[in-house]
């Protein structure tokens, strides 16, 4: 019986989805092979230590002027992810679905950003002839674009489905937690005030009672 068309667009399908939708063709081969997808979530996996090293040691303004393995590492991801996303977009046999497909418009979106700040900026730097330091680097926008490095640690979220599990008790939770905390909040709150007024003169007033916030410091 064919499932209906509402269900296979959920975010819980996820990439299974998109591979359901796959033509017959090399691409298609590539795309469901183990070794490309395990080979991805390595990328991704080295990619998002690699952030750390690069922020950490790379204080550059422009990859012109970056040392060359920096250099080397960007044009690699920027390659491997223009390779991985084309491969997952030629064999969707209905190119248009994939407008439709979230994972696949967030990783789009994330190439984009990676290619702007790895190709395009440098092009512009060398271009200006301002290797030392890029046209962009005083704007609010590249640091902005470097900050959304970060968001491609979300591919991590794709690749393992138990973070999202997790993710998603998470955020059941959260409201709960959030009473509690209100509860627990008011409970301190109510023995403050009732210390305060009973340990008027006492000598723990001077340092743990003095005030309601002070005493609810205190009691915390």
């Amino acid at each position: 019986m064919e499932e209906p068309e509402g269900r296979h667009a959920t975010d819980d399908e996820g990439p299974r989805h998109t591979q359901d939708q796959y033509q017959e063709s090399c691409a298609k081969r590539v795309a469901l092979s183990p070794f490309f997808e395990q080979g991805t979530f390595v990328v991704i996996t080295f990619n998002a230590v690699w952030i750390a090293v690069d922020v950490d040691g790379n204080k550059e303004p422009s990859l012109l002027t970056a040392a060359p393995k920096f250099v080397i590492m960007e044009n690699l991801f920027c390659v491997f992810y223009s390779f991985e996303l084309l491969i997952r977009f030629l064999a969707v046999s209905n190119k248009w679905r994939l407008l439709r497909d979230a994972w696949f418009m967030f990783d789009a979106f994330l190439l984009v950003l990676m290619v702007f700040e790895t190709w395009i900026v440098t092009a512009v730097v060398a271009l200006t002839g301002q290797a030392g330091e890029s046209p962009f680097s005083s704007m609010a926008i590249l640091k902005l674009l470097r900050l959304l490095r970060l968001s491609r640690l979300m591919r991590l979220m794709r690749t393992l489905p138990e973070l999202m599990v997790l993710l998603r008790g998470m955020a059941s939770a959260a409201r709960s937690v959030m009473v509690t905390i209100l509860l627990l909040t008011i409970i301190v709150y109510v023995f403050s005030v009732m210390l305060v007024q009973i340990l008027e003169g006492a000598p723990l007033e001077e340092d743990k009672f003095s005030s309601v916030p002070v005493a609810m410091y205190t009691l915390v």
